[in-house]
């Protein structure tokens, strides 16, 4: 089967930060476990798979925060509201709970909104492929 990059791209684009996420290089499928608190079976399954095929799976790197901080940055010069472009840049600024005001901020502009998430995907599926590029997976 191998690996499917759509399916990848839409695995980071919902990741929950309360688990940790591998890949089966063979199968294509993508395995996760509670970090907060595995349940013993769940943690003993995937144990076991993986002990079984170390080179089968990849545990999946999350993308720092930083680097979600350069795609807002990068993201708001393709804008072309100015009062948008100026609120977000603003946001970007101040700290806080940026990505969140990001969203918000895009919320009810579907235009923008689209963008956003095209240009997001776009962001992900380049470092997903550096990841498997430097793990010596095919795509």
């Amino acid at each position: 089967m191998g690996v499917n990059l759509a399916k990848l791209i839409s695995a980071y684009m919902n990741m929950d930060p309360g688990r940790a996420y591998f890949l089966d290089v063979v199968s294509g499928e993508i395995l996760s476990i509670s970090i907060s608190s595995p349940s013993s079976k769940e943690l003993q399954e995937l144990s076991v798979k993986i002990q079984a095929d170390k080179k089968r799976y990849l545990k999946l790197p999350r993308r720092s925060s930083a680097d979600n901080y350069k795609d807002m940055e990068e993201f708001i010069p393709t804008l072309t509201d100015q009062k948008l472009k100026q609120r977000l840049s603003d946001a970007l600024r101040s700290g806080g709970t940026i990505s969140k005001f990001f969203r918000d901020s895009l919320a009810g502009r579907n235009f923008e909104s689209e963008n956003w998430i095209k240009f997001k995907r776009k962001k992900i599926k380049d470092f997903i492929i550096s990841v498997l590029k430097g793990s010596g997976v095919k795509i």
